[in-house]
């Protein structure tokens, strides 16, 4: 195993949290999106390839779609 999976295995455990932590503050009431609208989430994150995992949720969920804005921390920019 390569440093790099224990980063990615993190990235995907952190985009999980996220994703229950949001299902949790969810309510059942149908109608909660005007007009069938998709409901957009926005966040930041620094996990690495968590774009690719951004992009099977929305494939996955066109009702609810994920915006995602990566940053860059301070071991990806070799401080």
């Amino acid at each position: 195993m390569n440093s790099t999976m224990p980063r990615i295995i993190a990235g995907t455990v952190a985009a999980g949290l996220v994703a229950a932590s949001l299902a949790g503050c969810s309510t059942a009431a149908p109608g909660d999106s005007p007009d069938g609208e998709p409901i957009v989430l926005r966040y930041w994150s620094w996990a690495p390839n968590i774009a690719q995992i951004v992009d099977v949720w929305n494939q996955a969920n066109p009702d609810v779609q994920v915006e995602v804005n990566t940053s860059v921390g301070a071991a990806d920019r070799g401080v």
